[in-house]
This record gives structure tokens, sequence and C-alpha cells, in this order.
């Protein structure tokens, strides 16, 4: 399985372009509100779990094509309930929470985007440091 480490505007392009090749509108679901989407341009649907409700209501990732996740444990249950991945896009530090054998086995290409969620920083002078 390839996984490689982007930044999240080098995914967006990816995906992109991938998509562009497909005659296909994707579903894109974003598991956590943890999560700073960028436009895509392709033909979609957007569905962000903003109340923490991926894991309890799992019914609304049936039709999810590509999914962003910050900090949901993703597990072959999870991924049970989206038959139709293809792509899950790890934003955030680390990938533990995430199964890495279940994506292997149903052929999920996993998308390392570490540092997605930072913010900017200020620069500032500070005389006498």
């Amino acid at each position: 399985m390839f996984e490689p480490t982007l930044s999240i505007r080098t995914t967006s392009t990816l995906i992109t372009q991938i998509t562009k090749t497909m005659a296909v509108t994707h579903h894109i679901v974003a598991l956590d509100s943890w999560v700073n989407l960028p436009e895509f341009d392709f033909p979609h649907s957007l569905n962000v779990i903003t109340d923490g409700s991926a894991l309890t209501r799992p019914e609304q990732l049936k039709d999810a094509t590509i999914a962003i996740n910050s900090q949901v444990p993703v597990n072959a249950a999870l991924l049970g309930h989206m038959p139709s991945l293809r792509l899950l896009a790890a934003t955030g530090t680390g990938v533990d929470h995430i199964d890495k054998e279940a994506l292997r086995a149903r052929g999920i290409v996993l998308c390392k985007v570490p540092a997605q969620n930072t913010g900017k920083s200020v620069d500032f002078d500070s005389p006498g440091l």
C-alpha cells in the first residue's frame, strides 16, 4: 500500500488529478471537525462530522469514497461502514489510531498529511534574547 507524506495542498492536487480521470462524483467525509479542508476542484459532496458521531452513527459514512481524519480511531469495523472508500487522508500527528492492515486488506490508500492542522506562527523580534 502506498503511504505518501504530503501537504494538504499537495493532497488536494493529487486527489484532483486522480478524480479528473474518473467519471465519478466523490463523497468526501471529514470524520472529525479538527480537519482543515482545502478546496477540491472535482465533482464531490462533502459531509463534515462536527458532533463526534462518526463512531456512534456510522451509517452517515456509507457513501464515502474519500475520508479525511484527524483523531477518530479507524478499524476494520468502521471501514465496514464505508464500502466505497478508496482514500483515507490522515491529518495531524501520527497514524497509530488507524488500522493499516485493515486498509491494506481493502486496497484503501492511506495518505499522511502531517502538520496540516498547525496554525501560522507569528514572527517577532525580541531584543535581548
